[in-house]
């Protein structure tokens, strides 16, 4: 499965095989997106594009970005 990364970030951290669902990689405060698996249109009404320059809360919702930044917090 193939990554699609916005430029102004690399990282050869997340590996680019996932066999089901998706991929959102966030920053450390779970505010920017970095990148999102090439898949993305198939789970989220969002081109890859559109989901890159989303920011968090819109990618995900408030709710479970609130679950994120907890379990970072822990």
């Amino acid at each position: 499965m193939t990554l699609i990364t916005d430029q102004s970030w690399q990282s050869d951290e997340v590996p680019a095989i996932q066999p089901v669902g998706w991929v959102v990689v966030l920053d450390n405060v779970a505010r920017q997106v970095l990148q999102v698996s090439a898949n993305i249109s198939e789970f989220l009404p969002l081109t890859v594009e559109q989901a890159l320059l989303s920011g968090a809360e819109a990618l995900l919702g408030r709710g479970l970005l609130r679950r994120v930044r907890t379990g970072l917090q822990d």
